[in-house]
């Protein structure tokens, strides 16, 4: 198996991990904001959904234009914008409509990368983060690497903020 193949595979065991979690949280816990965090428990779908359209969104200009460096402050502020919502209450309607466009953002990206060869895995492209002026040598290998780790980073956070709701529940 190729690093490529590699790194696929593991985004969507990592997405797996975290829509399985999510999915566990009873309706009513959806809404629990923890007086230390920024995002409300249904609140973490918004903001990894932000995550994945900002990374997409960098996914398709580096590779619609290869010479180039990509200025993705623009992207960055449009993200910000998305998340800033993160810490609202969600019903359960809400989480299935926030999963449903999960699932095509992370689809969209795993489409794209599967349709990159090793070559085109690892090549570097300039990319001007938000809060940065100079470019940072991106490739579609280091994306995915991130998207992996954020999924697989809001999986215990699942877990830490459900603990808490079920604390303030039973108090």
């Amino acid at each position: 198996m190729s690093a490529r193949e590699s790194d696929l595979a593991g985004f969507q065991s990592s997405r797996r991990k975290f829509v399985d979690a999510i999915s566990g949280v009873p309706e009513d816990a959806l809404a629990y904001l923890s007086p230390s965090d920024d995002y409300s428990l249904g609140g973490l779908i918004t903001h990894v959904n932000a995550i994945l359209r900002r990374y997409g969104r960098v996914l398709d200009g580096v590779l619609g234009d290869t010479a180039s460096e990509l200025d993705a402050r623009p992207i960055d502020l449009d993200k910000d914008v998305d998340n800033a919502r993160s810490g609202e209450a969600m019903t359960g309607p809400g989480r299935a409509a926030a999963l449903t466009t999960l699932a095509q953002l992370h689809d969209h990206m795993a489409f794209k990368l599967g349709t990159l060869t090793d070559a085109d895995w690892d090549r570097k492209t300039p990319v001007v983060f938000g809060g940065s002026e100079e470019p940072y040598p991106t490739s579609a290998g280091d994306l995915i690497g991130w998207l992996t780790g954020h999924y697989e980073e809001h999986v215990p956070h699942v877990a830490e903020l459900l603990a808490g709701w079920q604390a303030t529940a039973t108090a």
